[in-house]
């Protein structure tokens, strides 16, 4: 890591430090958008595979399982890479702050005081794309207004939006919020079942519970059953 980033050894950003920044930015986006690539592949192959006559119902289900959990997979990169973007445009911002300025500016800082109210009233914003951002950098650190404006966003409209809130909520392990995210163990989407659950065992639920968000809801409801039990006795602990 640069010294200007770590904020000691030097207080600017050389040019030649800039120039490796963003070329490192723009790999990393590139490794997301090629994991969304290689995953649709796959989907596709699959598919295309589902599309022939298929005689062994075990063979043929099997399939089917596998295409829904690329499904998941590819939705849960796509939601990363909209997370890593907004993050890039970011940080491309302060780095052309740096390079104007002649103080340093770690780019990994959180948000500002300032800047939090405005985040938070975007995480509202009619528009979904709007509202995943604000829910993304409010993400950064948590306070009583990002953790409240991610409780809030749980019942959104938009999948990827609750996504977004259930990201926050795992990375704050706050114990009050632990029935909320359990109660989404039954949303109608898979990918959104995976963010409670992936929140959850960040939390530190058990791991080896036996829910797998891709099954059939009747099939599902054990292992729901549990999170949502141990969700309780974390929350009222």
């Amino acid at each position: 890591m640069f010294a200007w980033m770590r904020g000691g050894g030097g207080d600017t950003a050389s040019e030649s430090d800039l120039a490796e920044l963003r070329h490192d930015l723009v790999a990393l986006s590139a490794r997301y958008v090629s994991s969304v690539e290689r995953t649709d592949e796959r989907l596709a192959a699959i598919e295309a595979r589902l599309a022939l006559p298929v005689e062994d119902a075990a063979v043929r289900a099997a399939l089917e399982a596998a295409v829904e959990d690329l499904h998941v997979l590819r939705d849960s990169v796509r939601y990363e890479l909209s997370a890593v973007d907004d993050e890039l445009g970011r940080l491309a911002d302060q780095i052309e702050d740096v390079a104007g300025s002649s103080e340093g500016l770690d780019p990994t800082a959180p948000l500002h005081d300032a800047e939090e109210p405005r985040h938070v009233v975007l995480s509202a914003d009619p528009d979904p794309g709007v509202r995943f951002s604000a829910l993304v950098r409010l993400g950064r650190r948590r306070t009583d207004r990002s953790l409240q404006a991610s409780i809030a966003r749980l019942e959104d409209p938009s999948e990827r939006v609750v996504w977004a809130a259930l990201r926050n909520l795992g990375a704050f392990r706050e114990p009050s919020t632990a029935p909320d995210v359990a109660a989404l163990l039954a949303h109608e989407r898979a990918v959104v079942r995976t963010a409670a659950f992936d929140a959850l065992r960040t939390m530190g639920a058990p791991r080896d519970i036996g829910y797998d968000p891709v099954l059939p809801a009747e099939e599902r409801e054990p292992a729901e059953a549990q999170l949502r039990a141990w969700a309780a006795e974390f929350a009222g602990q």
